[in-house]
């Protein structure tokens, strides 16, 4: 591996600033930091410069604190790995989300990133993505599902993610997703034991509406059970 560094009085072609020591530019958007941590040189490539001194000050709290954690195997793992593990081990009897919902993440383009990539303004892109399409209670259910999936790679198959960036600690729901539905009968039952008929519902309530429904020559006590029900 070629040895790098920041070239003395470099500066960043962004900004027109000094790039920070261990950092160099090799192009448009691309900074790379790097760092020697027990023995072994660890290279990341981030957008800006102040973004890999960032990196760079982080890691080195976290070393000093002994919360360090060598994420380079997450280079080599792309999100749709882990969603296509998921759904063979852990939705067998799902068949809703095995035929909905994980299509749908393995059809977005975050399916396709490397975990060491996946970020919170990337889970945002995806929920801006969904959303142009969905209902809000859909995209909290694929986020919801997302942030599943990570939470089991990080528990049961030892992914070193330091955190979930679809969780909803991270990512805001769509609002209006929880919204309920109402179940009661807007007024109160007619007086008489004789339901309506289905030609007669233009001023019916809607307990009469329900009766003329459910009303059938072939099942004519569907009336009944519909009433001690409510009752």
């Amino acid at each position: 591996m070629a040895r790098i560094k920041s070239a003395e009085n470099a500066k960043d072609p962004a900004t027109g600033r000094p790039l920070p020591h261990g950092v160099n530019c090799r192009g448009l958007r691309q900074h790379r930091a790097w760092k020697l941590l027990n023995g072994q040189r660890i290279i990341r490539t981030f957008d800006t410069a102040r973004l890999a001194r960032a990196w760079l000050e982080e890691t080195s709290v976290k070393v000093r604190e002994g919360r360090h954690i060598d994420v380079r195997a997450l280079d080599g793992l792309v999100l749709r790995t882990l969603i296509e593990r998921y759904r063979d081990e852990c939705l067998a009897h799902r068949d809703a989300d095995r035929t909905g919902h994980i299509p749908a993440l393995l059809r977005d383009p975050i399916a396709d990133l490397k975990l060491s990539r996946l970020t919170v303004p990337e889970v945002r892109g995806f929920r801006g993505r969904q959303g142009k399409d969905l209902a809000p209670a859909t995209v909290v259910k694929r986020l919801n599902l997302l942030a599943s999936i990570l939470n089991h790679a990080m528990s049961e198959w030892d992914v070193p993610l330091t955190l979930n960036p679809a969780s909803g600690r991270m990512i805001k729901r769509p609002t209006g997703a929880d919204r309920k539905r109402n179940r009661r009968l807007v007024e109160d039952a007619p007086e008489g034991p004789t339901p309506p008929t289905a030609t007669n519902t233009t001023e019916a309530s809607e307990y009469e509406r329900l009766l003329a429904a459910v009303t059938s020559e072939s099942h004519p006590d569907d009336v009944w059970f519909v009433r001690w029900a409510i009752e």
